[in-house]
């Protein structure tokens, strides 16, 4: 019985730690493309303004 319980708790904390996990993830994503975004502009602007 105490085994069934606890094999339960470990089963739920499983799932939310891969949902943390995912969380994470997105949000890594996220500020990743935020980040870059302005970095790749930042460095395509000159460039663009040499060529033409």
């Amino acid at each position: 019985m105490m085994l069934e319980i606890l094999r339960q708790r470990s089963a739920a904390l499983d799932g939310k730690t891969d949902l943390l996990r995912a969380i994470a993830q997105q949000q890594q994503l996220k500020l990743w493309i935020t980040f870059m975004v302005p970095v790749r502009h930042f460095f395509t602007l000159p460039l663009q303004g040499d060529i033409f």
